[in-house]
């Protein structure tokens, strides 16, 4: 394969890479609100947090800042919303007066059940129309990327 053509189809890959990337996105913000309704008073944020704090348990505010890139103020003012409606609970650290812990609450853990199930169906929707080795192709290669840009994100140093 000479060079334009490769560059033709590296940038109709790219093309259609784009769309299925918009089309995953409504996919799942489809599916989100879905499970926004069935959680109850939250907000798609608010899951966000939620969803992170059950990935992390216990992490603190600081942590929750780094891992969804948002200003502590904004994860402060997410999080109160989120203790008021009883989904977290702040836990002050023992050995650092500066430090709170987010922990869930048995509403915030009925969230992470909901959320768990929503993922199955979405992931079942998908394998529903591939054969066993499309998935193993799918998955390997998704796989593959994610480790070599996450790599990328965090350089061992």
């Amino acid at each position: 394969m000479n060079d334009t053509i490769k560059q033709n189809k590296l940038e109709e890959n790219i093309q259609r890479f784009i769309h299925c990337n918009e089309k995953t996105r409504e996919l799942t913000l489809e599916s989100e609100t879905d499970l926004i309704k069935q959680a109850g008073n939250i907000s798609l944020p608010q899951l966000q947090i939620v969803l992170t704090v059950g990935a992390h348990e216990p992490c603190t505010m600081s942590d929750l800042a780094k891992i969804l890139r948002l200003s502590q103020a904004n994860i402060t003012q997410l999080v109160t919303r989120l203790v008021d409606k009883k989904y977290l609970k702040r836990s002050p650290s023992r050995e650092d007066r500066r430090v709170t812990y987010v922990v869930l609450l048995a509403k915030g853990k009925k969230v992470i059940e909901l959320h768990d199930k929503h993922v199955q169906a979405f992931a079942m929707k998908w394998f529903d129309v591939m054969t066993d080795e499309e998935q193993e192709i799918m998955l390997s290669a998704w796989e593959r990327v994610i480790k070599q840009n996450m790599a990328s994100l965090h350089p061992q140093g």
